[in-house]
């Protein structure tokens, strides 16, 4: 993905969700008009976690990616999930352990009680 398509897809394009592979450096920067724009047009974004499950080592860049879009976002409009596919579903977490992970990576801890409550 690159900027200008991520760009439309927040701001024109007719879609529901953004799914981003944070294990890696965003090849662009990310702006708070375009991710403001995306929460109110209802466009949210997928974070997914599954590739720290098979190398940690993309912990620190998942981390770093994760604060950015929460800093610059503010946390709206966000929700993580494994990305696995279904034949990886020993490898699935429970509500809680995606909870501990949003509330890690300094995703605020109120929204998330009321998603996992609300599933």
């Amino acid at each position: 993905m690159n900027e200008k398509l991520f760009n439309a897809a927040c701001t024109t394009l007719e879609v529901d969700v953004i799914s981003l592979d944070l294990s890696a450096k965003l090849p662009f920067p990310l702006k708070h008009t375009t991710l403001q724009a995306a929460a109110q047009r209802g466009v949210r974004l997928e974070l997914t976690y599954g590739a720290l499950l098979g190398a940690p080592s993309v912990l620190p860049q998942f981390i770093s990616n994760v604060q950015n879009i929460t800093r610059i976002g503010k946390g709206k409009g966000l929700f993580l999930a494994s990305g696995l596919p279904m034949s990886h579903l020993s490898k699935f977490r429970s509500p809680a352990d995606v909870a501990n992970l949003y509330v890690s990576f300094l995703l605020f801890s109120q929204s998330v009680s009321v998603c996992c409550m609300a599933y």
